[in-house]
């Protein structure tokens, strides 16, 4: 008669006259020793005698005996003589009692060395309940260990101890699914610290890894396992807020993060670094369903709140809806120099001393072949971003030099005035001045016709590369000029640099010039200032005779503005210079 022996979900058929030594195992081995040979824990199976019928590849890995040296023999051929013989009646008093064992072993391996082990051992009975084998499970202690660290990288970053983007991902995946069927509401808080990658650049990685470092600790000691902390990449963080029923809820927390990445980060050196963070957040159900689709949608609010310089950005459709018109206008601009899509415009700037035309600033327009005309507001800022602002910014300045010979050859002896970037500047400095050295050699021009423009910001964020730059440049008769001031940080101390001779007052306080007389003392007292330090001053932004009438009683130089040009193209531009230099400088008409 046969009976069944259950093993797992496996089966096979043992005849119930043979003895257990005797049992044929060939169809236990056909089923599932292949299985078996690639499981990470070692595997044994004795007849009920504790003779060894058969073990795995990893036993005899873990124990340097083969299979064939192993078969027939017991599990003593292991023992150490460490363990007591106490310890294995105590083992076998178990067997007998429950049906199996666990515990610790120290075994010798082939080669003499001793190794500890977890070991399993469970007894098999056929379908009369007679005891016809044992299985041993043992895994070594060395092989765990591995496992964790294993596990350890795949799941969590190695830097922080932080869970990575694997594991938050599972871990969200699974939360999305509690929600759905207890219909809560959760959110996603993706979150980075302000100009990062710029203090890696600076402060080099080590630093970085430092702030990185701190600012996860506070994390999570602010975290205290309520809600869950991650690093999914860079200098990005994530945090799952699992009850989130109210917007007050999430904005509360939103503030505690911010508080605490405001705090400055103290390094072991002593020096205090300032960082900060921006956070974007998705709530589901309300904007994400998937926690691919989170994850996506709270990046994208993480990249509004950059754009729009804020703390935080809830995501939202309009969100969806501008971000595709940004991945169109960025596919549009990778191919926009190729397509001679990219022109410069010229704005007349005005010498009110003498009402003649004494530069150009150059202005880059782009008019899209499937977009239309596109804003430079939208375009600069992320040809910067997606790295194409060097080939525009070297495009811009061959094409204001060879303009400005055209202009020469014709007898204007005016400068061309060409903007920089904050990353032209930052990352190609003397490449900058030997590529404007280029330009001028292969149009043959004079460098006091050309002078440079950039912002506050600039100057503030490369202002050792700046000085030289400036070196570079003064040597080739190239001038600097501060643009946009009083948009930025607007400390009078700049205007001490050498750098600058000129100065340009941005438009935002020339507009109200006349009714604020606000800015009507800031701007009569910078024009002082600049005058006393014998600097040019321009102001933007001019439209109107009034204001017009304040500069030139104030001893403003220079002005740039609507009331006496737009900004035209080249053959626009030309024929306003053969005019004025004919009849004139004439307001334009209205």
């Amino acid at each position: 008669m046969s009976h069944p022996i259950k093993f797992g979900t496996f089966a096979f058929a043992e005849d119930s006259e043979k003895p257990a030594s005797e049992i044929d195992f060939r169809y236990f081995v056909q089923r599932v020793a292949d299985v078996f040979d690639h499981m990470g824990d070692g595997m044994a199976l004795t007849d009920a005698r504790s003779r060894i019928l058969w073990v795995n590849n990893t036993w005899s890995e873990i124990s340097g005996y083969s299979r064939e040296e192993a078969l027939g023999n017991t599990p003593g051929m292991l023992r150490s003589n460490l363990m007591k013989p106490e310890f294995y009646q105590s083992m076998w008093q178990a067997l007998n009692d429950s049906g199996d064992w666990q515990g610790v072993v120290y075994n010798r391996h082939k080669n003499g060395t001793l190794y500890r082990q977890l070991m399993y051992i469970s007894e098999i009975r056929d379908g009369a309940g007679h005891k016809t084998c044992y299985l041993g499970v043992m895994t070594s202690y060395s092989r765990l260990k591995q496992r964790e660290e294993e596990r350890s990288l795949t799941h969590y970053d190695p830097l922080t101890g932080l869970p990575n983007r694997t594991l938050f991902t599972s871990i969200l995946e699974h939360t999305l699914q509690a929600a759905a069927h207890k219909r809560q509401r959760i959110a996603l808080l993706c979150i980075d610290l302000k100009n990062f990658k710029k203090k890696n650049i600076k402060l080099g990685y080590q630093v970085a890894d430092e702030i990185l470092k701190t600012y996860a600790f506070r994390l999570c000691q602010w975290s205290d396992g309520k809600y869950l902390v991650a690093r999914v990449g860079g200098d990005k963080f994530t945090v799952l807020v699992q009850t989130a029923e109210t917007i007050n809820e999430i904005t509360g927390v939103i503030s505690q993060i911010l508080d605490r990445l405001s705090t400055p980060v103290e390094l072991s050196s002593g020096e205090a670094i300032d960082c900060g963070g921006r956070i974007g957040i998705c709530v589901y159900p309300d904007t994400g369903k998937t926690a691919t689709e989170m994850l996506h949608h709270a990046t994208l609010a993480l990249d509004q709140a950059k754009a729009k310089d804020d703390l935080f950005q809830f995501y939202s459709s309009q969100i969806g809806v501008m971000v595709n018109r940004r991945l169109e206008v960025e596919h549009a601009l990778r191919s926009a120099l190729l397509n001679k899509e990219i022109s410069l415009h010229y704005q007349p700037q005005i010498d009110i001393t003498n009402n003649s035309v004494c530069g150009v600033e150059a202005l880059m327009r782009w008019h899209s072949q499937t977009l239309g005309a596109v804003s430079p507001v939208d375009f600069i800022p992320l040809a910067e971003e997606i790295g194409l602002i060097d080939s525009l910014g070297k495009w811009a300045i061959f094409e204001a030099c060879r303009q400005m010979k055209i202009w020469s050859d014709e007898g204007f002896q005016i400068t061309m005035a060409v903007n920089v970037s904050a990353k032209q500047i930052a990352e190609h400095g003397k490449n900058l001045a030997d590529l404007i050295d280029a330009a001028l050699t292969m149009y043959r021009l004079p460098g006091e016709l050309l002078e440079i423009e950039m912002t506050e910001s600039v100057f503030l964020e490369n202002e050792e590369q700046l000085a030289e730059l400036h070196q570079s440049l003064s040597e080739l008769g190239v001038r600097l000029a501060l643009d946009d001031f009083g948009t930025g940080y607007s400390s009078l101390g700049y205007l001490s640099s050498p750098v600058f001779h000129k100065l340009k007052i941005d438009r935002m306080f020339i507009r109200d010039i006349i009714t604020n007389t606000n800015n009507a003392k800031i701007t009569d007292a910078v024009l002082g200032l600049v005058r006393k330090l014998k600097m040019k001053t321009l102001a933007e932004g001019v439209e109107d005779a009034s204001q017009l009438d304040f500069l030139r009683a104030h001893g403003c130089q220079i002005i740039q503005g609507y009331y006496f040009s737009r900004p035209l193209d080249a053959e626009g531009c030309g024929a306003f210079l053969r005019n004025a230099r004919k009849n004139g400088v004439a307001p334009a008409p209205v």
